[in-house]
């Protein structure tokens, strides 16, 4: 199973999360691998609501009935994930938050079979920032917050890329931060190959 799911957490298309994403894609699949990807500014998923329901054995993580459901399935199927978010006001973004928050149902406080349910999934995680600062602009913040809910639900980040960019599409110019990110993919690739063939021997 070598398909990454890569999760976009930005509203703006073709900004500069969405190039970094595209790059980190870009070297998975030219590794080998398959992609999945979410628009988490299209993809119509509710906010979590607080009702605690996922706490009791479901057959489903959650009980709202909405979009989500079926991303569940993708990620769940997925033998590596990439999120990535702008940083807006020291923290992801609205959309990134409402898709973390969605992930509860597998923490490691849960008593059901969902709980830690990516254990041993490893994480890409994309960061961009406008102040050249990554603790000014509250990247390290959004860094801290996301890393919890990773390793709350069992997975773990195997690679962070991070960089300033404001205007649309100015990543472009940034060649060092197109093949961190490309190099992030290749990376996801072999790692996952190396979990698989350890398992296997």
């Amino acid at each position: 199973m070598t398909t990454l799911t890569v999760v976009n957490g930005s509203p703006r298309k073709n900004g500069n999360t969405e190039i970094l994403l595209d790059q980190v894609a870009k070297g998975y699949t030219d590794s080998g691998g398959r992609i999945r990807q979410i628009r988490l500014h299209d993809s119509g998923i509710e906010y979590c609501t607080g009702c605690f329901t996922c706490l009791r054995q479901r057959e489903r993580p959650c009980k709202l009935n909405d979009p989500m459901d079926g991303i569940y399935d993708e990620l769940l199927g997925s033998g590596a994930i990439v999120l990535g978010t702008p940083v807006y006001f020291w923290g992801p973004s609205a959309q990134m938050k409402t898709f973390l928050d969605r992930l509860f149902p597998f923490g490691d406080y849960q008593t059901t079979t969902w709980a830690q349910a990516f254990r041993g999934v490893p994480f890409g995680l994309v960061l961009v920032y406008g102040d050249e600062d990554p603790i000014t602009s509250g990247a390290e913040a959004a860094y801290r917050q996301i890393k919890l809910v990773i390793e709350c639900i069992g997975g773990t980040i195997a690679r962070l890329i991070h960089c300033s960019a404001n205007d649309l599409g100015e990543i472009r110019e940034n060649e060092q931060a197109l093949q961190a990110a490309e190099d992030a993919g290749a990376f996801l690739y072999g790692y996952q190959r190396h979990s698989i063939n350890g398992k296997q021997g």
